[in-house]
């Protein structure tokens, strides 16, 4: 008995927990890194979180229609009659009442930016053939304006801006 292997609590005892102790921790730290692929996948990409536009693919009096967060963003380059016809509609009386300069960035009049889902029924606004400055949906009849501002229709609110920020002269980020 003097190697204390038959004593409880002796040398052998504590050897013993120890290496249960060391090859539970071993499997548990492999366990976690065996699984956090798996769990990290789940999270949105980058692109999804922040996407980057470039402005100079779109001429004036275009626009192009993007997917972001998974909802429809337009980037519209509005020329200057647009703009015109959008501060014209400052002075209008609507549901939501807004003005043009509170839907564009200071110095980039230009530019709108706007999240293309109907307020009334969440579907998809499209270029409206009637009218050269706005957007409609044509299930529900909600007509938009050059500024994304509802003019006629069951729509209760204006089109959505989404945060997006202009990145130099030459693009736009949505964040």
């Amino acid at each position: 008995m003097t190697d204390g292997s038959n004593s409880i609590g002796g040398p052998a005892t504590s050897r013993r927990s120890l290496l249960q102790t060391s090859a539970l921790v071993l499997g548990a730290t492999g366990i976690a890194a065996a699984a956090w692929p798996f769990v990290d996948q789940m999270n949105p990409s980058r692109d999804v979180l922040v996407q980057r536009q470039e402005l100079a693919r779109i001429p004036a009096g275009s626009e192009v229609m993007i997917k972001w967060r998974d909802a429809p963003i337009i980037i519209r380059h509005r020329t200057v009659a647009e703009i015109s016809e959008a501060l014209r509609g400052d002075r209008s009386a609507t549901r939501d009442p807004q003005r043009d300069a509170e839907r564009t960035k200071p110095g980039h009049a230009e530019w709108v930016v706007l999240r293309a889902v109907c307020t009334h029924e969440n579907g998809v606004v499209a270029r409206n053939p009637l009218d050269d400055y706005g957007w409609q949906r044509p299930c529900c009849g909600s007509i938009y304006d050059a500024s994304g501002r509802i003019r006629k229709g069951p729509g209760p609110r204006n089109l959505s801006v989404p945060a997006y920020e202009f990145v130099g002269s030459s693009s736009l980020r949505l964040a």
